[in-house]
């Protein structure tokens, strides 16, 4: 019995081994809460703060918001007519434009490089961050976009300064566009470029040179088919996601692929899909509202009637937060965190997960799994209590052997 009972004792601390390592890699996680405050601006308009905490800076009328790769935000501050940069240790400064006022605006001739906050910016419409650290600015109302390179200078990057359409299949900087609303680069550095006026996406290729990619000039908004001939009668934002194709919110929600466009739809609560066959209009269930669209990767964000929402790879739809009265545009850093430009409250905000409740990065939600770490201390307490058991047997056992003796 006694050699049944010591077989017995070294055979359970194996088994409990075999229990922790046959539990799965992760268990079902709770869903991640979220929270939006305020990033930057204290809400008041005005040009203060800069050297400061970004909370408390005033800024006017943002219109535009990027992430940089190192997690610097740059913010277009339409009514400052400045752009400005939060850095990781939450200090905004300026990093282009001179500021408010009436003062003319520089002109930048192609080759032409200056420090950035010695030009005067007409109005930056959008900023965009390219993957080598250039961060682009779209200066709508002088009829360019400007390049800011990671030390600071800026540039000439396309536009002459004169409105109008030209240019294509030549020098970005020797063609016309119109007032810019909309830009994003994706991550072979493709800038797109959302021309207002003559209602087309342009493209400038890492060469420099700039092509129509969507649109055909005609206001008659098209569901589907090829890219050059859709109609584009507006457009609020632009992204371009992981595999390069290029969202388009305005009218409706759209992507851009392989030269061809298909409309976002709603089929169902909680689903999108995708109608990519060529009609005159709209389909009926496109999907409503969209004023603004991000993507990082393959997470892609929109902001509408039903405020901040993910759009999954899965086609099913999540609330990220309810965004209340937040206008957009939205950017989406590599943390995972959402910023929501506000442009009548005049600040900027970020939605993340709360630390509470935070899952892994794993799983098609970004969520893995609850860590397995209180199981396996679990089962170490349960070995240490059968070593004691087992320590306590042989002792009294030795004992007994003693006395014998």
């Amino acid at each position: 019995m006694t050699g049944l009972r010591a077989k017995a004792l070294r055979v359970l601390p194996v088994v409990l081994f075999a229990f922790v390592g046959a539990l799965p890699p992760s268990m079902p996680a709770l869903a991640a809460s979220t929270e939006i405050v305020a990033f930057a601006g204290s809400g008041e308009s005005g040009f203060a703060g800069d050297g400061g905490p970004a909370a408390r800076a005033r800024l006017s009328s943002p219109v535009g918001v990027t992430v940089g790769r190192d997690g610097t935000v740059f913010i277009a501050d339409t009514g400052n007519r400045v752009v400005r940069a939060v850095g990781p240790d939450g200090v905004i400064r300026t990093v282009a434009g001179t500021g408010p006022g009436q003062r003319p605006v520089t002109a930048l001739p192609p080759g032409a490089s200056l420090p950035g906050a010695e030009v005067t910016l007409a109005g930056p419409t959008g900023v965009a961050a390219g993957p080598d650290g250039t961060v682009y600015i779209a200066d709508g109302d002088a009829f360019r976009v400007l390049a800011l390179s990671p030390k600071g200078k800026l540039s000439t990057f396309a536009g002459t300064g004169v409105a109008g359409f030209s240019g294509d299949g030549g020098p970005a900087g020797e063609a016309q566009i119109g007032g810019v609303k909309g830009i994003a680069a994706g991550p072979d550095g493709t800038v797109y470029i959302g021309d207002l006026r003559s209602r087309r996406i342009r493209a400038v290729a890492p060469d420099g040179s700039i092509r129509t990619v969507m649109g055909g000039g005609g206001e008659n908004a098209v569901g589907g088919g090829p890219a050059t001939t859709a109609g584009l009668p507006y457009v609020t934002s632009l992204a371009v996601d992981g595999r390069g194709a290029v969202w388009v919110s305005g009218t409706a929600l759209q992507r851009l692929a392989d030269g061809q466009v298909a409309t976002v739809t709603s089929p169902g609560a909680d689903r999108w899909a995708l109608a990519s066959e060529a009609t005159p209009l709209l389909p009926k269930d496109a999907m409503p509202g969209v004023a603004a669209v991000a993507a990082s990767g393959d997470a892609l964000y929109v902001l509408d009637e039903g405020g901040l929402r993910r759009l999954r790879p899965d086609q099913a739809v999540e609330t990220v937060v309810t965004a209340g009265k937040l206008s957009g545009p939205v950017a989406v850093a590599a943390s995972g965190a959402v910023y929501v430009v506000d442009t009548s409250g005049n600040r900027l905000h970020v939605a993340r997960p709360s630390t509470a409740g935070k899952p892994d990065s794993d799983g098609p939600a970004g969520g893995g799994g609850r860590d397995r770490w209180p199981v396996v201390a679990g089962a170490l307490a349960a070995l240490l209590a059968v070593a004691l058991v087992v320590w306590a047997i042989r002792r009294r056992s030795a004992r007994g052997i003693a006395g014998q003796g």
